[in-house]
């Protein structure tokens, strides 16, 4: 069966051309994830989707649906997004999401006329040291999509899938239902429609009373036993919010959601991270939202790019100054983090998941020492505030060298707390189960901790008793006093 050399891309509509685009850039190599940038009527700045590497890169795309290319073409939609050529170092602000990349994918054939791929290289060459520039026609998106069968026969049908890939496509899987869809039966079965509908009759001329009715909404789910339904509902009132300017409303929306999410270990879900993401690159918050929506992203990234220090210490720095009553849990958190990546173990600081800054050390310290000053109404957080610190502090005692005073004071005074909260101690027994009377002055001397010399070895010399069970000679440590055992008992 003769195969396909090219898919019909030009036939798409401009939304499922986009979404042919980003399943396309999920499949090229250190992809670590593709978002969708705005719908139709909204301003996106000439960009379609975004991508990140998982080395932190961020790519943007352009999806340009052309019958027929041409260099002028070419030139127009690189200039939409990046328009003038920025040397570096001239101190212009960067642009939207700081790309380091742009890619044009287009529906038209590039590679069949030497002018356009002419114009590519020029583009290349222009805007060497500021953005790469790269260009992708329908050629390419053929070859890396031609083993997608699944993606084939979804956009294009089955027969396209037969045809183009070779194969017979797999059958369609079971797909989740429409978030709407969802919340039909729970809204009809507590009686909610009414109010969901005056909620979106009031999105556009009063958008805070349309916030405040899908509140009430997410309140009634939340008692009924809907949460997922309730976080569709609250993220629909974030976006309806920031879609009118109402950045601070809509933000504390989506804060709360994130929040909840973090902590709870998971991470955010594509949606969220990318109305996150989109506001971190607009300048429409406040400072102490700014280093809130910082935070969220550091906790976020973590599991990838480890502790960022350097964004979340400054903006702890000003949630302390701004007596947010999030700082300690916040703060915990980052300190956590830096603990597990093992920063506070070594001097300089060295983290099992890349390299350090050189500002690590001080970096560390401010988180530590905040955290040592900050508290939150929150028992459960309390008590992870100072275990974070305790630990904390017992990796750099031992980082300092071995016998350091520090590390002797701190695990006096943790042993010392520790014993406070164990039960009773039970009697000494002998080998054969039944209570040995051991007498005191042959436990000896409690342990000096006056110095680190006389704490690292017994303060008095081992003492010998008696056996209970068979008479023989047995030896007590001055350390742990313990039953009187003869180490021969037969018993």
């Amino acid at each position: 069966m003769a195969q396909e050399p090219l898919l019909p891309l030009n036939r798409l509509d401009p939304e499922m051309f986009e979404k042919v685009v980003a399943e396309y850039v999920w499949r090229l190599p250190g992809t670590r994830r593709v978002r969708l940038y705005g719908r139709r009527g909204q301003a996106d700045y000439g960009l379609d989707a975004v991508a990140v590497t998982w080395s932190g890169e961020v790519t943007v795309y352009q999806a340009k649906r052309y019958q027929q290319l041409t260099p002028a073409k070419i030139r127009d939609a690189v200039r939409e997004y990046a328009g003038i050529r920025v040397p570096p170092g001239s101190g212009m602000p960067p642009r939207r999401f700081a790309a380091s990349r742009l890619v044009l994918v287009t529906s038209a054939l590039l590679e069949d006329d030497t002018a356009n791929v002419d114009e590519a290289e020029r583009l290349t060459s222009e805007y060497e040291g500021d953005i790469g520039i790269d260009v992708v026609g329908a050629e390419q998106v053929s070859r890396v999509l031609h083993d997608s069968a699944s993606v084939i026969s979804s956009v294009f049908g089955p027969d396209w899938a037969r045809v183009f890939c070779g194969v017979e496509p797999p059958p369609a899987p079971a797909r989740d239902p429409e978030a709407n869809g969802l919340l039909e039966d729970p809204l009809s079965l507590l009686e909610l429609e009414v109010a969901d509908q005056a909620s979106r009759e009031a999105a556009a001329a009063e958008p805070s009373r349309s916030a405040a009715i899908d509140e009430e909404i997410a309140s009634e789910l939340d008692a009924a036993g809907f949460p997922g339904h309730a976080q569709v509902i609250r993220r629909r009132a974030a976006a309806t919010l920031l879609g009118t300017q109402q950045a601070a409303d809509g933000f504390q929306v989506l804060y709360v959601l994130a929040r909840s999410r973090l902590l709870s270990g998971a991470s955010l879900d594509p949606g969220l991270h990318f109305q996150l993401l989109t506001l971190a690159s607009q300048n429409v918050l406040g400072q102490a939202d700014r280093a809130r929506l910082t935070l969220l992203l550091a906790i976020h990234n973590w599991p990838s790019t480890g502790s960022g220090l350097a964004a979340a210490a400054p903006a702890l720095a000003q949630l302390r100054a701004a007596d947010d009553p999030d700082t300690g849990i916040l703060a915990c958190t980052i300190l956590e983090h830096a603990l597990v990546d093992g920063i506070f173990e070594h001097q300089p600081p060295r983290s099992l998941v890349g390299e350090c800054p050189p500002e690590t050390a001080e970096l560390a310290q401010e988180v530590l020492a905040l955290a040592g000053q900050v508290s939150t109404p929150d028992r459960l957080w309390q008590a992870r505030i100072r275990c974070a610190v305790a630990d904390a502090e017992l990796d750099r005692a031992r980082a300092a060298g071995p016998g350091a005073l520090a590390i002797l004071r701190l695990l006096t005074a943790r042993q010392r707390r520790v014993r406070r909260t164990l039960p009773a101690p039970r009697p000494a027994w002998s080998c054969r189960g039944r209570p040995a009377r051991t007498p005191s002055a042959a436990r000896g001397p409690r342990p000096s901790t006056a110095g680190a010399e006389a704490s690292l070895r017994p303060a008095g010399p081992a003492s010998t008793a008696t056996c209970a069970t068979c008479s023989g000679p047995s030896t007590t440590s001055p350390w742990r006093p313990t039953s009187a055992r003869s180490p021969t008992c037969p018993w």
